[in-house]
C-alpha cells in the first residue's frame, strides 16, 4: 500500500465537494482490511513532513480501525459486515512503531489518540503476545530526553487503565510492573516537584499520579503497602499539594486554570491521597473482604498519615480562607470529600472536631451562598440557570454536591457535636436583620439540606413550625427572586421529609404563598414552587384548594418544561395528573397532544444532535426529558382507564408519535414508548385499527438494522438490542390478546410472532430470558386462538424440541414445556403427530415438572388441566402408542391438579396484596442519628449501603464462578431460582372454567374412548372418587349460573 497515495486520500477527505469527498472516504473504507494499509497509515502519522490535519485525520482512522478490527479473528470477520481484521503483518508493525509515535507526538491530539491504539494493543496482547513491551517502556522511563521519559509514562498509564477494572488479571500482571516502574516513577515526580519552573514537570506529575491513582483502583500490592514505598510516595504527594504552581504558567482566566497541568497534577495528588484513606485506610469502613489484605495497612494510615493528611488539607483550606490560595473547584470538592471521611475516624475526628464550626460557616457556606455568577447566569438566561440550578443540587462530583454531603453527613454521624452549631449559625443569619440576602439564601439551602436530619430530631422538628412562619413565610415577599425560589426549595424539601403544620391556618397562609410563587415573573421561582406544589398537594386541605385551578397549573407546567427540558417537571406532572385524574379528564385529549408536541419536539433535537455529534450532556437532557413526557402521557392514560371514549382519542393522536420513535430507531425511548403501548392497550382491552401500523413497527424493529454490543465488542445485527425484546413482551402480548380476531385473519401477521419467536431462541446474540420472551408470545397466540393455527404448530413444535436440550435454567425450560402443552391444548391431534417419537419423551417431561413443582403458577396449572381435558376428548386412534397404556393417568393428574389449584390461587392472592403493600407504602427511610457523645469510628448509610453492596457482589461473583466451574446441568439446575408467579399476568385462559371444563372432557372420553374411561374411573381411589363428584358439582353448579343444561 502507498503511503504517498493514502496520504492524499486523507487530504481528500477535507475536499469542500461532498462528491469528491465521500469517494475518498469510501476508498478509505474498502483499502482497511487489505495487508499493508494499516502500516502505511502508521507512516503518515509518523512523517514530520505530512500536513498536520491529514496526520490527525489518519490517528483518527488509525485509532478507529484498531480498536474495531485488532481483536477479530478471520473466522468472526466473517459475521462482521463492516470491520475487516486486521492483518498479523500490521498488527506486528503498529507494535513496533507505536512507542515511537508516541514519544515523536507533534501534539496532544495526536498522542491522545495514538494512546488509545495502545491501550486497545495492550488489551488484546499484553503480556503473553507482547513479550518485551515491558523492557520499552522502562527504557523510555530512564532516558535523558523528556519527550521519552514522556512517552513511556504514557505508555504506563495506558498499562494501568486496561487492567483497573480487571480484577483477577491485574492480580497476576501489575503488581510485579509496581515493583519494577514504581520506583523510578517516583524519583522522577520528586525531580519533577524539586524544579516546578521546567516546562515537563507539571507534565509528568500529572501522568505520575494518574498513573498511581488507577494502580490502587482495584488493589493495594504489598509493594505499595511497604514502608519503602508509602514514605516516598507520601512524601511527594504532600509535596505537589503544598506546592504554589509558577506563575507564568498559571493562566490568569480561571476556567483555564482549572484545567492548566499544574492543578492537573494537584487534582490528581488529592484524589490518590483521598483514594488511599477511603479505600483502604480506614479500618471502620475496611469491608470484610478487604481486611485479610489491609487490615494492618488501615490501621498505620489511620493513625500515621491520614491525621497528617488533614492537617495539610485543613492548612489549604485556612490560606484560601485568607484569600492567599486559590483552589480549583475538583481540589476544593477532594478537600472536602476528605474531611467527609475524616468525620467518620476516630483518629482523624479528634483532629479535624475543632475546626468543623470554622469549617462549615467559613469554606463550606460560601459554595452555598447566592453569588453574582449565579446572579449573572440567572439574569443571561434563566432557563439554563434552573438546568445548571437543579443539576448542582444532583451532582455530587461538584463542590457544592459534596459540601451537601458533608453537611448531612456531619449532622448524621457526629449529630451531638455538629448538628446543634450548624442550627445555630443557620440562625444566627436568618434572625440577623443585617444579613445580606445572598447570606440568607446559603442559610435556606442549607437548611433544606438539614431537613432529612431535622425532621429525625426530636428537638429541632418541633420548632419548625415557627421557623417556617418567621424567617421562610416572609421571603416570599422579598424583592429579590432568588430568595423567593429558595423559600420553595426548602418548603418542598421540608414537606419531603413529612413536616407538617399544627396551626392550619399557617398551610393556608403557606400554599397561598407558594400558589402566588407559580405566577412569579421569574421562570426559577415559578419552577421551584411547581415542586413545592407536588408536595402539598399531599395534604388534602391543599388539594381540595387546587382542584378549580389544575388546568392552569397544567398549563403552566408545560409551558416551563418546553422552556428548560428538565425532566422534574414532567415528574411533577405525573404527580398531578394521579392526584387529580377525575378533574382532568375534560382536558386529558389536550394535555396530552400538548405532551406529544413536545416530545416530538425533543425527538427532533436528539436525532439531530446525533446526526452532528454535538455536545453530549445536552442531548442527554433532551432524552431525559423526553422519557418524563412518555411517563407523564402513560400515567394520563392509566388515569383515564374508565374513560373509555377519552382513551380512544388519546390512541389516535399517540400512534403517530410512537411509529415516528420506532421508525427512526430511538432506541433510548423505546421503553417508554412501549410502556405506553403497554398501559395503552391494557386500557382499552381492544386494539384500534390505527395502531395494527405501530405493531408492524414494532415487528420491522425487531428485525431491522441495529447494533448490538457482545462481550466489549461492536457487531452489526439483523435483531433489536437483546434488552429491547424484553420491554416489547407486554405491548405485543396485549396485541396478541385483545386483537386475536385480527390475528385469526392475518396469517402476516401470525408469520411476524412466529419468527420472534424463532429468533428469540435461535439468535447467538440473544440469552434466555429473550427466548422466553418469545415462549411467552407464541404460547399467547396458540392459547387465544385455539383449532386455528394448524399452519403454525409443527414449526413450533419442532424450535421448542430442538431447544429444550440446551436450555439452562428452570424458567426457560418451564416456558418450553408450556409451549409444548400450549400447542396440545390448541390442536392436539396435529400436535401429537407433530412430536413424533419425541410425544413420550415430552409427556414423561410433563409428568415429572407437575410432580417435582417446576409447573407452580395458576396459570402453569391451568393450562395442564386444559390441555389434558383437550387430549381426553380424542378419539383412541389419534393416540400415539406410545401414550396408550399411560392414557388413564391424565384424570388422576386432572384431579390432582385441581386439588392443587385453590392453594396456587391463594399463594398468587398473598403475594398479591404483598406486592400492593410495597407498592403503596411510603418510602420514608429514618435518618439515622448518632446521639452519642463520643469520637469513636462511625459508620454512615452510605458506608453501610457500599459494603451491603460490595457483599452481594461478592457473592454474586461467587455463584458465577461456580455455575461456569459445573458441567453439571442437573446440579446447576438444582441451584437455579425458582419458577415465579408473574402477577398482573392476564392469560386468554381467564375466563375458561376448569371445572365445567373437565366435566365436558370426561363426558366426550366416555364416547370416543369408553374403555378407558371405565378404566380410568373406576382405577381412582375413595377419595379422588368423592374429589371428582364434588368437582362435577361445581361444574354444574356453573352452568346453572350461566344459563346452561346441566348435562
Amino acid at each position: 500500500m502507498d503511503p504517498q497515495h493514502v496520504s492524499t486520500l486523507f487530504a481528500t477527505t477535507f475536499n469542500p465537494d461532498l462528491n469528491v469527498r465521500t469517494a475518498a472516504e469510501n476508498e478509505l473504507r474498502k483499502a482497511l482490511g487489505q495487508p499493508g494499509m494499516l502500516s502505511a497509515v502508521v507512516r503518515i502519522v509518523g512523517t514530520d513532513g505530512v500536513d498536520l490535519s491529514v496526520r490527525q485525520a489518519a490517528v483518527v482512522f488509525l485509532k478507529n480501525a484498531v480498536s474495531r478490527g485488532y481483536g477479530i479473528s478471520n473466522a468472526a470477520a466473517q459475521q462482521q459486515l463492516s470491520t475487516p481484521p486486521i492483518p498479523d503483518t500490521d498488527k506486528r508493525y503498529i507494535k513496533q512503531h507505536i512507542l515511537p509515535l508516541i514519544v515523536a507526538s507533534p501534539n496532544r491530539v495526536i498522542r491522545i489518540q495514538l494512546a488509545a491504539v495502545l491501550k486497545t494493543l495492550v488489551s488484546h496482547d499484553f503480556p503473553d503476545k507482547w513479550p518485551g513491551f515491558m523492557d520499552n517502556v522502562v527504557q523510555l522511563l530512564q532516558s535523558d530526553r523528556p519527550e521519552s521519559v514522556f512517552g513511556g509514562m504514557t505508555a504506563l498509564l495506558e498499562i494501568f487503565k486496561t487492567y483497573r477494572y480487571r480484577p483477577d488479571e491485574s492480580t497476576k500482571i501489575l503488581p510485579q510492573i509496581i515493583e519494577k516502574t514504581f520506583p523510578l516513577m517516583v524519583t522522577l515526580g520528586a525531580k519533577a516537584a524539586a524544579n516546578p519552573n521546567a516546562p515537563e514537570s507539571a507534565d509528568f506529575l500529572h501522568l505520575i499520579f494518574k498513573t498511581y491513582k488507577n494502580s490502587i483502583q482495584q488493589r493495594l500490592s504489598e509493594h505499595q503497602q511497604s514502608p519503602a514505598s508509602l514514605v516516598p510516595w507520601g512524601q511527594l504527594f504532600f509535596t505537589v499539594v503544598n506546592l504554589q504552581p509558577p506563575t507564568e504558567q498559571t493562566p490568569e482566566d480561571l476556567e483555564e486554570r482549572e484545567k492548566c497541568p499544574w492543578w492537573k497534577a494537584k487534582k490528581w495528588a488529592y484524589a490518590t491521597l483521598n483514594r488511599l484513606f477511603m479505600r483502604y485506610g480506614s479500618p471502620s469502613d475496611l469491608h470484610k473482604s478487604l481486611q485479610k489484605h489491609y487490615a494492618e495497612f488501615a490501621q498505620h494510615f489511620a493513625t500515621s498519615l491520614a491525621p497528617e493528611i488533614l492537617k495539610i488539607y485543613l492548612q489549604q483550606v485556612e490560606a484560601n480562607v485568607a484569600g492567599g490560595a486559590w483552589l480549583s473547584k475538583r481540589v476544593t470538592y477532594l478537600i472536602i470529600q476528605f474531611f467527609q471521611q475524616s468525620a467518620k475516624a476516630k483518629t482523624t475526628w479528634q483532629v479535624l472536631k475543632p475546626h468543623i464550626q470554622g469549617l462549615v460557616s467559613s469554606f463550606v457556606f460560601p459554595l452555598l451562598v447566592f453569588t453574582n455568577d449565579k446572579a449573572e447566569a440567572w439574569a443571561a438566561d434563566p432557563a439554563e440557570y434552573v438546568r445548571f440550578d437543579i443539576a448542582e443540587f444532583e451532582d455530587y462530583g461538584t463542590p457544592f454536591g459534596m459540601a451537601t454531603v458533608f453537611i448531612q453527613g456531619l449532622a448524621t454521624t457526629r449529630t451531638k457535636a455538629s448538628f446543634g452549631p450548624m442550627l445555630g449559625f443557620i440562625q444566627s443569619i436568618v434572625g440577623n436583620l443585617t444579613s445580606t440576602p445572598q447570606n440568607r439564601f446559603g442559610a435556606h439551602r442549607m437548611t433544606a439540606c438539614l431537613a432529612g436530619v431535622i425532621m429525625e430530631h426530636p428537638d429541632a422538628k418541633g420548632v419548625m413550625e415557627n421557623y417556617v412562619v418567621s424567617h421562610v413565610l416572609p421571603e416570599f415577599r422579598s424583592d429579590h427572586a432568588y430568595l423567593r425560589a429558595v423559600a420553595c426549595e426548602l418548603v418542598t424539601a421540608l414537606m419531603r421529609h413529612r413536616f407538617e403544620f399544627t396551626e392550619e391556618t399557617n398551610l393556608e397562609r403557606l400554599s397561598e404563598h407558594i400558589v402566588h410563587a407559580f405566577d412569579d415573573r421569574e421562570l426559577p421561582v415559578r419552577l421551584h414552587a411547581a415542586l413545592a406544589l407536588t408536595e402539598l398537594i399531599q395534604r388534602p386541605p391543599v388539594q381540595q384548594a387546587l382542584k378549580p385551578m389544575i388546568g392552569k397549573i397544567m398549563q403552566g407546567l408545560l409551558k416551563m418544561a418546553d422552556e428548560t427540558d428538565l425532566d422534574v417537571l414532567t415528574a411533577a406532572m405525573q404527580t398531578f395528573v394521579e392526584q387529580f385524574s377525575e378533574d382532568l379528564v375534560p382536558i386529558a385529549v389536550q394535555l396530552t397532544t400538548r405532551l406529544i408536541d413536545s416530545y416530538m419536539r425533543l425527538l427532533q433535537e436528539t436525532l439531530a444532535k446525533e446526526d452532528t455529534a454535538d455536545d453530549w450532556d445536552e442531548n442527554a437532557d433532551k432524552k431525559f426529558a423526553a422519557m418524563g413526557n412518555a411517563r407523564t402521557i402513560q400515567t394520563i392514560v392509566t388515569a383515564m382507564e374508565s374513560s373509555t371514549d377519552v382513551l380512544v382519542e388519546v390512541q389516535a393522536i399517540l400512534a403517530p408519535m410512537i411509529l415516528a420513535t420506532l421508525e427512526h430507531q430511538a432506541l433510548d425511548l423505546f421503553e417508554s414508548v412501549f410502556d405506553i403501548m403497554d398501559t395503552l392497550t391494557f386500557s382499552l382491552r381492544q386494539i384500534p385499527p390505527q395502531l395494527w401500523a405501530v405493531f408492524e413497527a414494532m415487528y420491522k424493529s425487531f428485525k431491522g438494522p441495529s447494533v448490538d454490543y457482545l462481550d466489549g465488542k461492536l457487531y452489526e445485527s439483523d435483531i433489536l438490542l437483546a434488552n429491547e425484546v424484553l420491554e416489547m413482551l407486554p405491548s405485543l402480548d396485549n396485541f396478541i390478546c385483545f386483537g386475536k380476531d385480527v390475528f385469526a385473519q392475518r396469517a402476516d401477521y401470525r408469520e411476524m410472532v412466529v419468527d420472534i419467536y424463532v429468533t428469540s431462541l435461535t439468535s447467538d446474540h440473544l440469552g434466555e430470558q429473550d427466548a422466553i420472551v418469545g415462549c411467552k408470545l407464541i404460547e399467547g397466540l396458540l392459547l387465544s386462538l385455539p383449532g386455528q393455527l394448524d399452519s403454525i404448530i409443527p414449526q413450533v413444535i419442532t424450535h421448542a424440541l430442538s431447544k429444550a436440550p440446551s436450555a439452562k435454567t428452570k424458567s426457560f425450560k418451564s416456558h418450553l414445556l408450556n409451549v409444548l402443552v400450549a400447542a396440545l391444548y390448541c390442536s392436539p391431534a396435529l400436535s401429537l403427530r407433530a412430536l413424533g417419537s419425541s410425544a413420550r419423551p415430552v409427556f414423561d417431561r410433563w409428568f415429572v415438572a407437575l410432580r417435582n413443582g417446576s409447573l407452580p403458577r395458576v396459570h402453569d396449572k391451568k393450562l395442564s388441566i386444559l390441555a389434558f381435558c383437550a387430549l381426553l376428548k380424542l378419539e383412541r386412534e389419534n393416540v400415539p402408542p406410545p401414550l396408550l397404556d399411560g392414557w388413564v393417568g391424565i384424570v388422576s393428574a386432572v384431579l390432582q391438579l385441581l386439588e392443587e389449584y385453590p392453594k396456587a390461587l391463594e399463594k398468587r392472592q398473598k403475594l398479591e396484596e404483598d406486592f400492593d403493600d410495597d407498592e403503596y407504602e411510603a418510602d420514608e427511610e429514618e435518618t439515622y442519628l448518632n446521639m452519642a457523645d463520643d469520637d469513636e469510628d462511625v459508620q454512615d448509610e452510605e458506608a453501610i449501603y457500599l459494603a451491603r453492596i460490595t457483599e452481594e457482589s461478592e457473592k454474586l461473583r461467587a455463584k458465577i464462578a461456580k455455575a461456569e466451574a459445573s458441567d453439571d446441568e442437573e446440579e446447576s439446575d438444582d441451584e437455579d431460582e425458582d419458577v415465579e408467579e408473574e402477577l398482573g399476568f392476564e392469560s386468554p385462559l381467564n375466563d375458561i372454567d376448569l371445572y365445567v371444563s373437565f366435566k365436558y372432557a370426561l363426558t366426550a372420553l366416555q364416547m370416543v374412548n369408553a374403555p378407558v374411561y371405565q378404566l380410568a374411573t373406576t382405577s381412582l381411589t375413595p377419595e379422588q372418587k368423592t374429589a371428582l363428584m364434588e368437582h362435577m358439582g361445581r361444574a354444574e353448579a356453573v352452568e346453572r349460573e350461566q344459563g346452561q343444561p346441566a348435562s
